[in-house]
């Protein structure tokens, strides 16, 4: 399954799949080529992190790879991004989930004696835990919990 791009080009979003745009002969053509290299560096640099047993630190690194992959091509909306990772890195791994763990927390945050699950779960909960209010304070225990 080829990963699908829309351009936005003013009000009029023109969509076209990966080999499309390559034949076109265009300049897109070559934003597409640089996507794809992009694309490429960023599986090469993050699948063995993922395909081996990486620490919390480690896992919030790839995370930040993936995420900044991916709000770093503000030419292109990737529609089916996380399936194409997941295929691409051979992966079982939750990208969306992944994601939203690099962006919930900073790397100053982390402590690798704390186990990536719990940072899993305080972001599956978020939803909930902002519903009851009590987000932001599990937020800070959890980070409050790594040793100095």
């Amino acid at each position: 399954m080829p990963v699908r791009l829309v351009r936005v080009e003013g009000s009029t979003e023109v969509s076209m799949d990966v080999y499309d745009f390559e034949s076109s002969g265009t300049s897109v053509a070559d934003d597409v080529r640089a996507l794809k290299t992009s694309y490429d560096e960023m599986i090469r640099a993050v699948k063995p992190i993922l395909a081996g047993k990486p620490s919390t630190t480690e896992r919030w690194r790839a995370s930040r790879r993936i995420v900044e992959f991916a709000d770093g091509h503000s030419k292109f909306r990737i529609t089916n991004f996380a399936a194409a990772c997941a295929r691409d890195m051979e992966s079982g791994a939750n990208i969306p989930l992944l994601m939203r763990f690099g962006h919930e927390f900073s790397e100053g945050e982390l402590d690798d004696s704390i186990p990536y699950t719990r940072y899993r779960n305080l972001v599956l909960k978020r939803s909930e835990l902002l519903r009851l209010g009590t987000y932001e304070s599990e937020r800070a225990r959890l980070v409050r919990t790594a040793p100095a």
